[in-house]
């Protein structure tokens, strides 16, 4: 079984953020 670090969901779910920020408001 392949465990996901949480480091990496960490980072997933900023750069999550960080585009939804910069994506244009409607």
């Amino acid at each position: 079984m392949v465990k996901i670090p949480m480091v990496v969901l960490g980072v997933l779910l900023t750069s999550s953020e960080v585009v939804l920020l910069y994506l244009p408001t409607p």
